[in-house]
């Protein structure tokens, strides 16, 4: 018996098995891919949970994940997905933000002047769109004043849209809405 041979006791029958197979066997490319994808995934839901970011987003819609997020979105025009991303996450070209990035020189709503413009002050008190706001929640029906509702479903999104598009606050970045 050579020493690459390992004498093993198998199911009560002693066997002679080379040493290579007491190893383990080798992974496939294909385990080892989707092993390390499963490894990302996790690690990324990790940081996900700890960024300020995932509050925010948590508090808009606590049960849309970013998969079914895309999955709303993507059917969408570039321009209409583009904005709804906007105001989800607060990036939207209004006062507030432009402001605290260096493009506007005051963060107050340049349509009532009365505060800052956010996007909680956009779509749901200003005075200069009450007409618009409105109409926007007359079509949606109830729910329709809650900026979860707006920014987390299909009609929700789509009335937004109308909505952005009617007060023409945007029609310098998004001529096409």
């Amino acid at each position: 018996m050579g020493s690459a041979n390992i004498l093993t006791m198998r199911r009560g029958l002693l066997t002679l098995l080379p040493k290579h197979l007491f190893d383990g066997l080798p992974a496939s490319v294909s385990a080892r891919r989707q092993d390390h994808v499963a490894r990302l995934k996790t690690a990324w839901q990790a940081l996900w949970r700890a960024s300020p970011r995932h509050q925010r987003m948590r508090r808009i819609s606590p049960d849309l994940t970013p998969q079914k997020l895309r999955q709303l979105l993507l059917p969408k025009r570039r321009d209409h997905m583009s904005l709804i991303v906007q105001l989800r996450t607060g990036h939207a070209p209004l006062n507030q933000h432009l402001h605290r990035i260096l493009r506007s020189e005051t963060a107050t709503c340049q349509a009532c002047g009365k505060t800052t413009e956010t996007v909680h002050h956009f779509i749901g008190l200003c005075s200069a769109y009450e007409t618009q706001r409105r109409e926007m929640r007359t079509r949606l029906g109830r729910g329709g004043d809650r900026l979860k509702h707006l920014l987390s479903s299909e009609n929700g999104h789509k009335q937004l849209t109308r909505y952005t598009a009617a007060t023409r606050r945007f029609a310098s970045i998004f001529p096409r809405l």
